[in-house]
């Protein structure tokens, strides 16, 4: 029952936070047009390596040490923090350096800043913490205070192709004050007592989280890199396009995926926690679901792509409908690689492999954008995010497999399998 409750407030939030942009996204479409579109998410991209540094990998390794440890709520809360705190005020400095550094910045250099409300939102998320203790009820609520707010003053406030600032301002000012207040909420309600940890419990803080902060540095290459350098060699527009169609797979991912992973993800570290066999066991019981729910995804999104883009963004868009089939094909490969690279091989300790391959498929990929994107722009990064994607979670399978791993067998999809597992995620508890 309490999953069942969970379930919905995490529906609930991933809801809220993609209804309203798919309220909204018409209106900024139309008003700002592709080019402008594309100016918003090149600086978008660009703030976004700086707030992965902040978040580094504490929005899971938290999550999985606090479940396994909720003594250490204090000397966590506070270690995360101070290390989060340490890595922001350097990123400050060195996105003021960027800034001077590049004209084609200097240009923009207001939004720029404006959009840095988005790396001071990171420092004070502690999402994770709620996560740990399973109050989603509270992040519900705040989620949905936050893009009403966002969403009244956008309607009210957006109408002109020169209000980008103001735009920004609202989406990343508002979110840095939600951010603060959280934070707020979450060390009076749980009674955090202010600590300074040990230098040996923050190095091993930085050191259990290194790995999938490395592996988040790596597919940030093959992602959001991909954004900048068609920034860079490319135009706006077909930035514009390309994160549009993007926006499109982000929206999709999170309404139909994210939610149930979230709810398994604490499940499967206390399994984790308690042996190899139970967490493998626990894996193979809620796979089916998540097969089942991509692939109804991906046929779903090549059907109604062009309707799709057509009632979000208006005929100026419809060039991304080729880039909208392309990356359902990656979107679809996503899935096993959160699931299988994230949560099992993470689990068992494989780091190393895990992070291996990505470096190969960053390398390769970033190359392949360089070369290719000025003649090609964003069908080229389109591709190559999407091959890279399968890739990555075909080599995570097999690795598994050649070490004994089988999380796969005939039967996964089979009737009985699927209905297992629905009734498993929403009565486990």
């Amino acid at each position: 029952m309490n999953n069942i409750k969970n379930l919905f407030y995490i529906s609930t939030v991933q809801v809220v936070n993609y209804l309203f942009p798919i309220i909204t996204v018409p209106i900024i479409a139309r008003t700002f047009g592709p080019e402008n579109v594309g100016i918003i998410n090149y600086i978008a991209a660009i703030v976004g390596y700086f707030s992965l540094f902040v978040n580094y990998s504490f929005n899971y390794t938290g999550v999985r040490w606090l479940s396994r440890n909720p003594a250490d709520k204090n000397v966590l809360f506070c270690g995360i923090f101070i290390v989060q705190l340490a890595i922001f005020i350097f990123c400050t400095i060195l996105f003021s350096v960027v800034i001077y550094l590049f004209q084609d910045l200097q240009r923009y250099s207001l939004l720029c800043w404006v959009s840095y409300f988005s790396c001071i939102a990171s420092l004070f998320t502690q999402n994770w913490f709620l996560q740990s203790f399973s109050n989603f009820k509270v992040i519900a609520i705040f989620s949905f205070i936050t893009k009403l707010i966002t969403f009244i003053l956008i309607i009210l406030f957006i109408s002109d192709k020169n209000d980008l600032v103001l735009y920004s301002a609202i989406l990343n000012v508002t979110t840095f004050l939600t951010s603060l207040t959280i934070f707020i909420y979450t060390f009076r309600k749980y009674e955090i007592k202010a600590i300074i940890p040990s230098f040996f419990f923050i190095k091993s803080l930085i050191s259990d989280g290194k790995y999938l902060f490395l592996s988040s540095i790596v597919t940030n290459i093959y992602t959001t890199t991909g954004i900048v350098i068609l920034g860079v060699l490319s135009t706006k527009l077909d930035v514009g396009y390309y994160t549009s169609a993007q926006k499109l797979m982000d929206v999709s991912k999170s309404i139909v995926l994210l939610p149930i992973s979230q709810i398994i993800f604490p499940i499967l570290a206390r399994k984790f926690g308690e042996g190899k066999e139970q967490g493998l066991e626990t894996v193979k019981k809620v796979l089916p679901i998540f097969i089942v729910i991509s692939i109804m995804f991906l046929f779903f999104i090549n059907i109604f792509d062009e309707l799709i883009v057509m009632l979000l963004f208006g005929k100026e868009f419809l060039p991304i409908i080729s880039l909208v089939r392309i990356l359902s094909i990656g979107l679809f490969a996503v899935f096993f690689g959160v699931f299988i690279g994230g949560q099992v091989m993470l689990n068992l300790g494989m780091d190393s492999a895990f992070v291996r391959i990505q470096i190969i498929i960053a390398i390769l990929s970033l190359f392949i954008n360089c070369l290719l994107v000025r003649a090609n722009g964003g069908l080229v990064t389109s591709i190559v995010w999407s091959i890279s994607e399968v890739v990555i979670s075909l080599y995570q399978v097999v690795y598994l497999y050649r070490r004994g791993v089988i999380i796969f067998s005939w039967d996964t999809l089979s009737y009985n399998s699927i209905l297992g597992s629905i009734k498993y995620v929403l009565n486990k508890k």
